[in-house]
């Protein structure tokens, strides 16, 4: 992600025991650090009360980088779905001029302690996250637990459209297909591709989107009301 003179990039640095996640701001001009690097880390309260925290053995930051209200957007899918028990997705805003972490939002904060099965990841094929003008970030979640259906309207999105407000602290509206549980038993996730935002149209819908993932549809959405689950 570049900023007029700035490269902005997150490391994955592995000791031997421990993954760490590192973003970094640079200069295009000589390549030197020109703020200093930070070390990413996330929590959250699920939906027990427990506190949840990032675990970078389990997760990859798979998306790029969203630039928008002077800020750096860093997502995070799973490394698969080989650690369902810990790895949720994960976007987190970080001050774009001094890499200060503002917030976070995680797509799924259900807990179930007699069969933990999380993720809702995102990852959509590298594609960073988007923002329209208002500064709202919307994106693509992938698949949840695939043996009990997870959708919650305050907990977890799984295969939808999310639409945050750009400090990401309201979920503002979102689109979940009817069969989103048949893509999570089938891991025919919607996430598996990105959510783009069209340019404005002329008509009564002015404002689109579009998504689509590995079952091959393609959904046109009214991103003024995405439609919910």
């Amino acid at each position: 992600m570049c900023s007029s003179d700035l490269l902005y990039f997150v490391s994955d640095t592995y000791n031997g025991k421990t993954d760490v996640f590192t973003l970094h701001a640079i200069s295009l001009a000589n390549g030197a650090a020109t703020i200093k690097a930070v070390t990413i880390q996330v929590s959250a309260t699920v939906s027990d009360g427990s506190e949840w925290k990032l675990n970078p053995r389990h997760h990859i930051q798979r998306p790029g980088l969203l630039e928008a209200n002077g800020a750096i957007y860093v997502s995070f899918g799973s490394t698969g779905d080989t650690e369902p028990a810990q790895a949720r997705g994960v976007i987190v805003r970080y001050d774009a001029t001094t890499l200060t972490q503002l917030s976070s939002n995680v797509t799924n904060t259900l807990r179930d302690t007699v069969a933990p099965f999380y993720l809702s990841s995102i990852w959509q094929s590298g594609y960073a996250p988007a923002a329209d003008s208002n500064g709202d970030v919307y994106f693509s979640t992938g698949n949840s637990n695939p043996v009990t259906p997870s959708y919650s309207a305050s907990f977890n999105h799984p295969n939808s459209v999310v639409h945050l407000s750009g400090d990401l602290g309201t979920l503002l509206d979102s689109f979940t297909p009817s069969n989103y549980f048949a893509l999570d038993q089938e891991d025919l996730d919607l996430g598996s591709g990105a959510t783009i935002l069209l340019p404005d149209q002329p008509g009564s819908i002015p404002h689109l989107a579009f998504a689509g993932g590995k079952d091959g549809r393609s959904f046109l959405l009214n991103r003024d009301s995405l439609g919910g689950y």
